[in-house]
Formats: C-alpha cells, sequence, structure tokens
C-alpha cells in the first residue's frame, strides 16, 4: 500500500487507494506532472501530488494483476504478471 505523511510521525493511506488492491508498481510523467500506480486485478490510480489520487479507467474485462509501470514522453505503460498482458494510456486516466 502507499501511504502519506505530513509530518513524518502519522501515515494515511489515500481513501482511492484504501480499497484493499495491492500496489505493485508507481511511475512518475513528467511529461504530465503525474503519478501512476498499477495493482492486483487491473487497478490503476493517477495522482499530480500523491495525496489525492483518482482510480484510473482501465478496461472492464482486464483482470489481470499489474505487475510494472513506465513512462514515457508519449504514454504510460503497464504490464501484468500473465505473458502478453499490457495497457497503454496517453493522459494516465483512460486505458
Amino acid at each position: 500500500s502507499l501511504r502519506t505523511s505530513a509530518d513524518g510521525s502519522s501515515w494515511n493511506s489515500p481513501a482511492a487507494l484504501n480499497n484493499g488492491a495491492s500496489i505493485n508498481d508507481i511511475a512518475y510523467s513528467s511529461t504530465l506532472s503525474l503519478y501512476v500506480v498499477v495493482g492486483n486485478s487491473g487497478f490503476a490510480a493517477y495522482s499530480s501530488d500523491l495525496i489525492s489520487w483518482t482510480t484510473a479507467g482501465t478496461p472492464s474485462t482486464l483482470t489481470a494483476n499489474l505487475m510494472t509501470v513506465a513512462a514515457t514522453k508519449s504514454a504510460i505503460v503497464a504490464s501484468g504478471a500473465l505473458s502478453g498482458t499490457y495497457i497503454r494510456s496517453t493522459d494516465g486516466a483512460a486505458w
């Protein structure tokens, strides 16, 4: 899970990430100034500040665990645990 802290003592899970989904990877897109996390069962979310997170719109047919995510200048790509599973986004919100 991903946790944030304003003082280094008290830690909180952002509401959009506190849904029981395991977070497997995080990436930062300097082009979009956006952080993206991916996790189990096709879960993905994005944030510009690491505090407020929005669940991303991944395909409803995607049930594989997303294990890695990487950002390039033109896209964000996530790959899954099953061979050949990947999704792509140009804005972090729609996949």
